[in-house]
């Protein structure tokens, strides 16, 4: 088990508008969890204002107005460009949606979410109607692979993963607001990796031959080659013949 404030001093990414892909900010884990319990008056009205409205295209334009944060790595830019990623952080962010799990209660399921040990925060989402969480994976390069896995588990205990947000280390994350969040004190870090496919057995060449006998067709060539010039055609049909009966025995197929 590791302690919190083991990662609460890493680099995030803070994006205090994601319309502008540059304009980015590299705050701590605990400055952006801090944001997410206890945000700033601005940022509190509005998402309660999201909440409060039940049209969707209202919820989606003024959800662009928040900010986001980027917990699986530290960045420079949102532009597709190359070394935008200054470094990954192991961070994994999960999404509950409620259209994905019909009928499960959220505030049932944040509870049962803090008692799992990999979960470092668990929180309402921007609606108030999902959640989302955190947790630390062991390989950040193989993120995308922890993820299929998670979604696994997850399943495992009636609970649907939003399969298009947690795969990718640039994932952005609307700041979002919950005085009730979960918070852990110590936690595991994820390891769980997807099971290797079995590889293909090789394919078995179609001829055979005895483990007790030399080659077949090898036998018969020697014999040709080791003919004399006036018995070379007698030995070729003897050859033949051998071949032949080594083809009915099932010795070459």
């Amino acid at each position: 088990m590791k302690p919190i404030n083991s990662i609460l001093q890493t680099k995030v990414s803070l994006f205090t508008d994601i319309k502008q892909v540059n304009k980015v900010q590299s705050i701590t884990l605990k400055e952006a969890l801090t944001a997410c319990t206890n945000p700033d008056g601005d940022t509190a009205k509005l998402i309660n204002k999201i909440r409060s409205t039940k049209d969707i295209p209202t919820q989606k334009k003024l959800k662009s107005d928040l900010p986001g944060i980027v917990f699986g790595a530290q960045m420079v830019t949102r532009a597709n460009v190359p070394d935008r990623i200054v470094n990954l952080t192991g961070l994994l962010c999960f999404d509950i949606d409620a259209a994905d799990n019909p009928g499960v209660d959220m505030t049932q399921a944040k509870a049962t979410l803090s008692q799992i040990t990999n979960i470092i925060f668990c929180a309402l989402s921007v609606r108030g109607n999902g959640l989302w969480g955190l947790i630390e994976v062991e390989h950040p390069e193989r993120i995308k692979e922890h993820f299929e896995q998670l979604k696994i588990d997850f399943k495992g205990i009636g609970i649907n993963l939003d399969p298009s947000k947690g795969g990718n280390p640039t994932d952005l994350r609307f700041l979002s607001y919950d005085p009730d969040a979960y918070q852990c004190e110590n936690y595991e870090v994820y390891s769980r990796l997807p099971k290797p496919k079995p590889q293909a057995k090789p394919k078995q060449s179609n001829y055979k031959r005895a483990h007790t006998m030399t080659d077949p067709l090898q036998t018969a060539i020697n014999k040709i080659h080791g003919a004399s010039d006036g018995q070379k055609h007698h030995e070729l049909l003897k050859a033949a013949r051998l071949a032949g009966g080594y083809v009915a025995s099932g010795n070459i197929s």
